[in-house]
């Protein structure tokens, strides 16, 4: 016997995070408004009813949209991407320098390190310095490169370097 279809709205719990998939495309709009509309006829309503994250920018309009034809008395408010990385966790204007320690010859561990492949397939600039004096300068320089970009970037220390 099947069970009947029970609107999202039903399975909303205070202090819960409610996830919802595979809805069809195009009604997303109907059922965040069928959400919203919940939210706001229950006793104690919140200020805010309802934050909906979505995957990009486009998706994000495309939700507007739907949300201006399904609830046009619903008032919508919209954030701009950050445009990160997709590992990014921090501000825009934040800067992250990673440090990679390489052990090419194993002295200070059990196995050859070798990271370039690593770095390179984040798409993490390397910044490669061979003395003490250039992990500050080219920390410097990455962390500075970091806030202007909103990307990472990586220094690389072999373990001759970080023994001198």
């Amino acid at each position: 016997m099947k069970t009947a279809l029970r609107s999202p709205a039903d399975r909303l719990a205070p202090g819960r995070a409610l996830t919802l998939a595979n809805v069809a495309e195009g009604a997303e709009g109907l059922v965040v408004a069928d959400l919203a509309r919940a939210i706001a006829a229950r006793p104690k309503a919140p200020a805010v009813s309802l934050a909906v994250i979505c995957r990009d920018g486009p998706r994000m309009s495309q939700l507007a949209r739907s949300l201006e034809f399904f609830a046009p008395d619903l008032e919508v408010m919209q954030f701009p991407a950050w445009d990160c990385q997709p590992y990014d966790r921090v501000s825009p204007h934040g800067g992250v320098v990673l440090a990679v320690g390489d052990d090419h010859v194993a002295k200070s561990s059990s196995i050859v390190c070798y990271s370039d492949e690593v770095v390179a397939g984040l798409q993490v600039p390397l910044f490669y310095p061979a003395d003490v004096r250039e992990i500050v300068e080219y920390g410097l320089h990455g962390f500075a490169m970091s806030r202007h970009t909103g990307s990472y970037a990586a220094l690389k220390i072999i373990t001759e370097v970080a023994d001198s």
